[in-house]
This record gives C-alpha cells, structure tokens and sequence, in this order.
C-alpha cells in the first residue's frame, strides 16, 4: 500500500517535473531544497525524494553545498531526443495504422484540426499542446506501452524549448500542417506510408526546434568567441 510519504513524493516530483518541461523552472536556474519546500508547500523530506528522482533522468543537477541547478537546454541535448525520434516514431505509426480506436481518432482529429484566436494569450500553449497529443495518441495506439513511454519522455524534453517563448512561424505552422497526412495514412491502415510520413514530420520539427534554439542561445563558436 502506498504509504502518505510516498504520495507526497510523488506528487512532489510531478509538480517539479511540470515545471522543469514547462519552463516555469527556468533551464539554469538555481534553487534549493528549502525553497522548492515553500514552493510547493511540502515538507523537504518528499521534494527531496522527488530531487533525487529528477537529478536521476537529468532534469536537474545536484551542486555540491550549494543546492540545485536545473538542466540547461542545448542543441545537443535536442538533437538527441529527435535522432530516437525519427527511428521510433515511424516504427509507432507503422504498429499504429488499422488500429485507432474511435477515442484514438477523436484525439487524432481534434489536435490535428485545432484553431486558437490570434489575441489568444494562450495560443502558443495550446498550440504545442496539442501537437504533442498527437503525437503520443499514436504512440499509445501503438499498443506497445513501453514505446510510448519512452517517446513521451522525448516528446515532453523536445518540446521544452518551446515553452521558452520561443515564437511559434511559419516553419512551425507547416510542421503542425504535416499531421493531418499522417492522420490519414494511419486511418487507410496504411502503415508503411504513415511511417514515411511521420519521419518527415518529424524531421521539419527537427530543424524549426534546432534552428530556433540556436536563435536564442547561440554557441560561443556563433558569437565569436575563442
């Protein structure tokens, strides 16, 4: 049975991962035991059991005597997260094809035809959102939990950059009009299509998300630095 400390450490390390992906945690940001305490109004026993947790995946990074920094954002790291992507989210799309379940396809649809005002304040949340529940709808349709695990892990660290205030373009408008091909591949049943389709899409994310890091925090080799 799951005993009152374990649930305030899990809802301790949620809370604190919700802010790390959402960048409500800044990437860099120090911080400390006592103050994510207050924070989140727990007792430090269950933020440090959810630190320990965090600093494991390498959202955050222990400093010796002098509490917390929380994971950077790098064209690296971004890079990474998208080469598994492009190997395993084809691979989702071919096992997902013929398979949607009425509720798959509702999700599929509502994300993929989504329309936010211009004056929206939330149009950039909304947006992102939406592109990662479809996204991971066809992960779960997939039918292998495991991979949809591991691509939700992917989905949630590549689009953290975004939620940097990163402005969304035209670049970004034809990477979300790119779903809807997929869409329709994954409702013919036809799963080599749907992979073909999904690396693509998947590529221009690629490059919008790399090119738009880089806009915001270039390389020393960019500024010209030695």
């Amino acid at each position: 049975m799951t005993t009152t400390d374990e649930r305030l450490s899990e809802r301790a390390y949620q809370a604190l991962r919700a802010d790390i992906m959402l960048c409500r945690l800044t990437p860099g940001q120090r911080v400390s035991e006592a103050l994510l305490a207050e924070r989140l109004g727990f007792g430090k026993a269950p933020v440090r059991t959810a630190l320990a947790r965090l600093c494991q995946e390498g959202l955050m990074a222990a400093r010796a005597r002098s509490g917390f920094t929380v994971a950077p954002i790098t064209p690296e790291d971004i890079m990474h997260c998208f080469q598994l992507r492009l190997t395993l989210e084809p691979m989702a799309g071919r096992l997902a094809a013929g398979r949607l379940t009425t509720a798959h396809v509702r999700r599929l649809v509502r994300a993929t035809t989504i329309t936010v005002e211009p004056d929206d304040p939330d149009q950039h949340r909304k947006i992102l959102e939406a592109d990662q529940d479809f996204h991971e709808t066809i992960a779960e349709a997939s039918g292998n939990p495991r991979l949809h695990q591991i691509l939700q892990n992917l989905y949630e660290r590549g689009q953290r950059p975004l939620f940097m205030g990163i402005p969304q373009s035209e670049g970004a408008a034809a990477y979300r009009a790119g779903s809807q091909p997929v869409l329709a591949a994954l409702i013919a049943g036809d799963g080599e299509k749907a992979a073909q389709l999904l690396y693509e899409h998947v590529y221009t994310g690629q490059n919008f998300v790399i090119e738009a890091v880089l806009r915001r925090y270039p390389s020393p080799e960019d500024e010209g630095v030695d």
